[in-house]
């Protein structure tokens, strides 16, 4: 089966489109200038019989009279004559017409009108007169030869006209298409050179606000979109392999201490067991922020709804307070509770939350308070979680939403962080049209600032 370039049908398309107007356009002309062009000559042989009718007439002329003056004014390729009602021809005048255009075995039945005799166009004008006390008919006849050349000529300068204008429209429509296409051919050429992993690639977005100018914005966009995926999912695998790759190591290294040498010694086998589970432990702390991380990287996951926030709190905040009795954790609301709304939903803000009050217990000591509160803003709802815990250098306050960034890396790993709560909840907020911020000082804790869009409505 053949193909055919989008630019060949374009081009053929159009030619195509132009043939069927050219066709019905230059009918119409053809058969118009024809029409108006017998209609005229009718009108003018019609004005010479009136003439004719009206001067014998007026003048009593006689037969002998009446050819005298026709020999001297009649046109060329016509005849005049005479016909009385018996049928009786009185006279005939001509010049240069043919016998056999206007044979006499039809000269008694024809009447006015364009007939078509042996190839020839014959027009016949006719009136009622009285020529020398006798009544009957004038008739003119008239080869219309001239007028089919004119007419002729007119068609063939229309068909010259429509081959000549179908040639540029192929030659234009291929022009014309191969610039139009000139976009599709580079979103072709990009889209293999991605293939090569050449994501950073960009078209280059013409001024005009055509169609194909938001092609070129949507594909673009589209690109920019495709690069961000595969640049987080390339950081994704490379921060997860990195941080597997050392309980792994831990759990190997034990398993082969207890297989050498564990079987006879019970201190060893202890001590490689009470590892394993512990590691075993941490990996599946760190698996599961792994699994948070990536669903949270899914907008859909991520719906927004009018939530009440003092809700979210009391819920998690009750949860969350037999789980580390050591430290005092306590809760308010500056506004009135049921006002604080918020656009998000009840799943990811409580996961929001878990993480925060998770994490601050893990750096508060034993006595220490974590407290949470929430108010409202002209078009805002915000969330404090603050902790009297050991606290962040200044320098490194913005790096802990970094994934599997931690401040002290071997207290961390002692606690069990992975380094990916806080970049866990950033990912949520932001992607809820929210911030989020955190404030903080060696010695004295820690402030984290969540600040969520306004839901609207009331929640029951």
């Amino acid at each position: 089966m053949m193909i055919m370039s989008l630019k060949w049908r374009m081009a053929l398309l159009t030619t195509l489109v132009l043939v069927i107007i050219l066709v019905a356009f230059n009918s119409f002309v053809y058969l118009v200038f024809m029409q108006t062009t017998i209609q005229t000559e009718r009108a003018n042989l019609t004005t010479e019989v009136v003439q004719l009718k009206d001067r014998w007439r007026e003048g009593n002329t006689t037969v002998t009279t009446a050819k005298q003056n026709l020999t001297q004014t009649i046109g060329k390729r016509q005849m005049v004559r005479f016909v009385t009602d018996n049928g009786t021809e009185l006279f005939r005048v001509s010049n240069n017409f043919r016998t056999f255009w206007f044979p006499k075995n039809i000269q008694s039945t024809i009447s006015g009108g364009v007939y078509l005799i042996d190839d020839e166009h014959i027009l016949v004008v006719q009136k009622a007169a009285v020529l020398q006390n006798q009544s009957g008919m004038i008739q003119i006849v008239e080869n219309v030869q001239d007028l089919d050349r004119s007419i002729g000529f007119v068609f063939g300068l229309l068909v010259t006209g429509s081959v000549g204008a179908l040639l540029l429209t192929v030659a234009g429509g291929y022009w014309l298409s191969e610039r139009w296409l000139r976009p599709v051919r580079e979103i072709i050429g990009t889209v293999r050179s991605i293939g090569g992993g050449e994501l950073d690639r960009r078209l280059q977005e013409p001024a005009t606000r055509d169609e194909i100018g938001e092609l070129t914005r949507t594909f673009n966009a589209m690109l920019a979109r495709i690069e961000l995926a595969f640049g987080r999912q390339r950081q994704f695998v490379a921060d997860a392999s990195h941080e597997l790759r050392t309980p792994i190591a831990i759990l190997e290294g034990y398993a082969n201490m207890l297989r050498r040498w564990g079987k006879e010694d019970p201190t060893i086998r202890n001590e490689a067991v009470g590892a394993i589970v512990l590691e075993a432990a941490r990996l599946r702390g760190l698996t599961n922020h792994l699994l948070d991380l990536a669903s949270s990287e899914h907008p859909e996951l991520l719906e927004r709804e009018t939530v009440s926030v003092w809700d979210s709190i009391e819920r998690v905040c009750n949860s969350s307070a037999i789980l580390n009795p050591n430290v005092h954790l306590t809760w308010g609301c500056l506004s009135a509770p049921n006002e604080c709304l918020a656009l998000i939903n009840d799943q990811s803000l409580d996961r929001v939350l878990t993480a925060l009050i998770d994490n601050a217990f893990k750096y508060t000591p034993d006595g220490g308070k974590v407290h949470l509160s929430c108010c409202m803003t002209e078009t805002q709802v915000v969330v404090t979680v603050s902790d009297t815990g050991m606290g962040i250098p200044f320098a490194e306050t913005e790096r802990v939403f970094e994934r599997f960034y931690r401040v002290d890396k071997s207290r961390n790993r002692e606690r069990g962080g992975a380094g990916l709560g806080l970049s866990i909840c950033k990912e949520i907020v932001s992607r809820c049209g929210g911030n989020i911020t955190l404030t903080s000082a060696v010695g004295e804790g820690t402030t984290v600032t969540v600040e969520l869009p306004q839901g609207k409505g009331y929640v029951s």
